[in-house]
């Protein structure tokens, strides 16, 4: 691959913003999408410690979830995954934007690689699929797609004129508002799994009102349980992704957590010397997420954390079944696919740009992503190999 280059870098990075933080309440949507326009213009920020994608957000989600569940019985990580992934590459393609659209960006990707889902249009959000590398816009919704399943079928949201998220999904062409629990305003669906169920966060215009919530195949909506004593109060929580057995990963009130297919919620490790954490993806019997600022790996088997990256970390989107993660750089750490001994390929444009990867396939070999040109995004995805 071409060097990565810090100077050219450093152009690209004044304009790029491919992840910020999701507001936990509706009432703050639009502010967050003012305080991300600003940022762009301001900086590169690439704040991904939450699961709700900003609509000016570009890129990795930190509010969708997956990023991509694996397989619930998938093998143990290879002993030694350093030296296939030294010997590996990944080749960046652009992806083609449909006719009229001037930019986009990849949220997430399905979990064998062929579909990747997105928006275009970042001052009017479009929700948008590429089938095989064509471009298709998800019909009957606005916004942006945060998850989608092998089957093509996506979850998003959009915001109204009144700033408030409504949750959608959209399965077999049909387009349906996902129900917001009772004493709620706002659904955020953040990852779908291959049976149809849906987590997320359900929210009020009240702060920190933010909940963990799943929506099953028939709709039928349900907040997951946060163990009382757990967390700071004055954080939210959410339900960031999810397995095809049901296992569901997040955070609650700042703490990384796993609910298992039975509901019942169990606290994640911090990271030594760590007080917090956010679970962001599951693969396999892995989870990835971020412990006080560090790249984090959790063991779902026996709750072992292995520190990835302690520096340079804006988030840790996803990772595979064999315990790669996909780590997103803070514009001097670099955007990777990382083995926890170090072994790592960095991620860059299709001509060395700098760039953010949002998700990865369940075995590694497809990764979708956004790189910036000038102040434009476009999306991107790695063949590895």
């Amino acid at each position: 691959m071409t060097p990565f280059d810090e100077d050219d870098a450093g152009g690209d990075l004044r304009a790029l913003m491919l992840a910020v933080e999701v507001p936990d309440s509706g009432a703050d949507v639009q502010r967050a999408i003012t305080t991300g326009r600003r940022a762009r213009r301001r900086t590169a920020v690439m704040s991904a410690a939450t699961a709700v994608v900003v609509l000016a957000a570009v890129g990795t989600f930190v509010a969708f979830g997956p990023m991509r569940a694996g397989p619930p019985n998938a093998p143990a990580a290879s002993a030694t995954p350093a030296a296939p992934l030294a010997a590996a590459i990944c080749s960046p393609t652009a992806l083609d934007l449909p006719p009229g659209s001037a930019d986009a960006s990849t949220t997430t990707i399905d979990p064998a690689g062929r579909i990747v889902g997105g928006y275009v249009d970042e001052q009017q959000p479009k929700p948008i699929v590429w089938r095989d590398g064509r471009p298709e816009l998800v019909p009957g919704v606005t916004g942006v797609v945060t998850d989608v399943a092998s089957d093509g079928t996506a979850v998003g949201y959009a915001v109204s004129d009144q700033h408030n998220a409504v949750g959608w999904v959209v399965r077999g062409g049909k387009a349906t508002n996902l129900a917001v629990p009772p004493g709620y305003q706002f659904a955020t669906p953040l990852a779908i799994n291959a049976n149809g169920m849906i987590v997320g966060a359900a929210s009020t215009a009240a702060a920190a009102s933010s909940v963990p919530a799943a929506w099953s195949v028939d709709g039928t909506v349900h907040l997951l349980t946060v163990p009382s004593g757990v967390g700071d109060a004055s954080k939210a929580s959410t339900a960031r992704d999810v397995a095809d057995d049901g296992t569901v990963v997040g955070e609650a009130r700042g703490v990384a957590m796993m609910w298992r297919p039975d509901g019942t919620p169990h606290v994640l490790p911090a990271a030594p010397h760590g007080y917090d954490g956010q679970a962001m993806g599951i693969a396999g019997h892995y989870a990835y997420g971020v412990s006080s600022y560090a790249a984090v790996r959790w063991d779902l088997r026996t709750d072992a954390v292995a520190v990835m990256r302690l520096e340079g970390v804006t988030n840790v989107r996803a990772g595979t079944a064999s315990g790669l993660a996909l780590i997103t750089g803070d514009g001097l750490g670099r955007t990777v696919l990382q083995a926890e001994d170090g072994n790592s390929i960095h991620l860059n444009g299709p001509n060395n740009e700098f760039a953010s990867a949002a998700a990865v396939s369940s075995d590694g070999s497809t990764i979708a992503g956004t790189f910036v040109v000038g102040d434009v995004n476009h999306p991107v995805v790695w063949h590895c190999g």
